[in-house]
């Protein structure tokens, strides 16, 4: 595997015994949960600075690349099929990233910066970006 994304639909649906079994989230929550928490946080108060969103949208929860390939495209090749699914659907694209070097990548492939701050903390830098509404998108 050279890489990963996960996106969730927002609102975000409600978690059914079965899916919590099949994706053994119990045994992930028991060791990680204080650090989930954390991060769930700082993507809910990222993406309620986004004051224009439709009813249904997707947060890209994550995109990652293998460090060993980094800047051979494989992450602009897993963000163009997380986008191509959202348009799709019909459905603006939001994220949050606290690296700056992220900013320019995901400019580049059409998102915008739709707020920049702080963390709850007042330290943690943090740029919340979106897609243009699909009905907007000339993609």
């Amino acid at each position: 595997m050279r890489g990963v994304a996960y996106w969730i639909d927002q609102p975000e649906p409600d978690w059914t015994l079965e899916m919590v079994a099949t994706l053994e989230l119990e045994a992930i929550l028991e060791q990680w949960a204080p650090e989930l928490e954390a991060l769930v946080a700082l993507g809910h108060h990222a993406a309620s600075r986004i004051t224009d969103l439709p009813p249904t949208w997707r947060y890209l929860e994550m995109l990652g690349v293998d460090p060993v390939v980094q800047g051979s495209g494989y992450g602009g090749v897993l963000l163009r099929q997380v986008l191509a699914d959202a348009y799709a659907a019909g459905q603006p694209l939001t994220l949050m990233t606290g690296d700056p070097a992220n900013v320019g990548f995901y400019q580049h492939h059409g998102l915008t910066v739709a707020w920049q701050g702080t963390a709850p903390d007042g330290v943690l830098p943090m740029w919340s970006l979106r897609t243009p509404y699909a009905a907007d998108n000339s993609r």
